[in-house]
């Protein structure tokens, strides 16, 4: 489902539109960059094509109208980010998996944590423009004027209602108990097939590209899967389990644990969420790579590294306290569900 998205333009349709809509506001086309990953995330479940489609998008469009390199890069790493949050999520899967538990709650629990890191985001980087102009200059009114108000709003929904629904019918499918997450991927899949006419984007030679990607994603995280086995067997069986938990419940400040009473889900919705901070913190990042990959000589790595990752870095970090604070908005949205 991701890969057809990605292959077929429709994300680059959806991003042209939403640049438009949002007209002549300062930061809008990294605020759209961030509305679109957080859609794209919806489809995905991984990093790499959430950084490499937004890279080869969103990184041309905002350089060629004078947005400030490290804001640009910092928007699309934290965006491409939602990729493994966000359900369908591949990092949710094998934690469930692996943890043994439902991997259709840990989707659920997910949703509202990665909706208000999308919207930290956000909020961040419209103050941020707001209090330094020249680093996300406003669209101009000659380019926003090409089309007239109601034709963006036309345009706007015929793009994105049918990208929602698919979205919706996934999730919603699961949050209702009608699929299981596996199966709820055969139908969206099929449905972004037949979306692909609407956009005028269907071609076999999209679907032979879209296929032998798919392939080589889903082996990879069979792979993963199998070495995480492999890996926590031989932990456990050498004791360094046994050990490593004597170790954090020797601590007198550690019983926030509540010696094993936590729910194991709002754990590994904890887990999940901080090691959103695994992906754009130096020196080693899957999505700081990803699109240095992309980028070129466009961006130096000092303008990722040093400049462009550390505001949304501390703002997942200010995520993660939230949800550690009110953790209803991880349980709440499970509570709710009809299994």
């Amino acid at each position: 489902m991701g890969t057809i998205l990605q292959r077929s333009g429709i994300a680059d349709e959806a991003y042209d539109v939403l640049y438009r809509f949002l007209g002549p506001l300062r930061g809008s086309l990294a605020v759209s960059t961030i509305l679109i990953s957080t859609l794209f995330a919806a489809t995905t479940g991984i990093i790499g094509a959430s950084v490499t489609a937004m890279g080869l998008i969103a990184l041309p469009s905002m350089l060629k109208r004078g947005y400030n390199k490290p804001l640009a890069a910092g928007t699309i790493c934290a965006g491409g980010t939602l990729g493994i949050l966000i359900p369908p999520s591949i990092m949710l899967i094998i934690w469930g998996v692996s943890a043994q538990v439902s991997v259709a709650k840990m989707f659920i629990g997910a949703i509202l944590p990665g909706i208000l890191l999308s919207m930290l985001y956000i909020i961040f980087i419209l103050v941020y423009s707001y209090l330094r102009p020249e680093v996300a200059p406003a669209v101009s009114r000659e380019e926003t004027s090409r089309y007239s108000r109601s034709e963006i709003l036309v345009k706007f929904l015929k793009t994105f209602v049918p990208f929602i629904l698919i979205i919706v019918g996934v999730l919603g499918g699961i949050f209702f108990g009608v699929v299981s997450p596996t199966e709820a991927g055969g139908p969206g899949s099929l449905f972004a097939i037949i979306l692909t006419p609407v956009y005028r984007s269907f071609s076999f030679k999209m679907l032979k590209e879209a296929s032998p990607q798919t392939v080589q994603i889903t082996s990879m995280i069979i792979y993963i899967f199998i070495g995480a086995k492999i890996f926590s067997r031989a932990f456990q069986t050498i004791g360094f389990g046994d050990v490593f938990t004597q170790f954090i419940l020797s601590g007198d400040d550690m019983h926030f644990t509540s010696h094993y009473h936590m729910d194991p889900l709002l754990i590994g919705e904890y887990v999940c969420i901080f090691l959103q901070t695994s992906f754009i913190s130096p020196p080693f990042a899957y999505a700081i790579f990803y699109l240095k990959g992309v980028a070129g000589e466009e961006l130096s790595t000092r303008d990722i590294y040093y400049k462009g990752v550390i505001p949304f870095l501390v703002l997942q970090l200010i995520g993660f306290s939230i949800c550690l604070l009110f953790p209803e908005i991880i349980m709440w949205p499970v509570s709710q569900m009809k299994l």
